[in-house]
């Protein structure tokens, strides 16, 4: 009996946690149905999570990241447009290997909150 109640406890321990109902369980890819999404309030309690502003953590539920990978990922873009003076969507998912609509997300929320600045267009005007 006490065996049972492990397993239940182990069992609605886990309920609920992980990336979500979209994600292909050991196959290291996303589903075709939809986009991973994960609740503010899990990525907040998740490690790293009490660094994260409440901006950070809402893009962190938008996109497959957890707060660690997401301090680890800024980090990296910040150097690489200190580095090189800006930093294009392109460059964001060429260094975190994100699929196109991840790596604008992140990008755009780089751009506004002035971690990362746009490259100038070729006229001067920003883009």
């Amino acid at each position: 009996e006490s065996a049972d109640n492990t397993n239940k406890a182990a069992s609605t321990a886990t309920a609920g946690a992980g990336p979500g109902p979209y994600y292909n369980r050991g196959s290291g890819e996303q589903a075709v149905t939809g986009a991973w999404q994960e609740d503010p309030a899990v990525i907040a309690r998740a490690p790293g999570g009490d660094l994260l502003s409440d901006l950070e953590i809402h893009l962190c539920s938008q996109v497959p990241m957890m707060p660690l990978h997401y301090l680890a990922a800024k980090d990296s873009l910040v150097r690489e447009a200190y580095r090189n003076g800006s930093l294009t969507q392109d460059g964001v998912k060429r260094l975190l290997k994100f699929d196109a609509d991840g790596a604008e997300k992140i990008y755009d929320f780089f751009v506004k909150e002035m971690l990362i600045n746009e490259p100038p267009r070729r006229d001067g005007a920003r883009l």
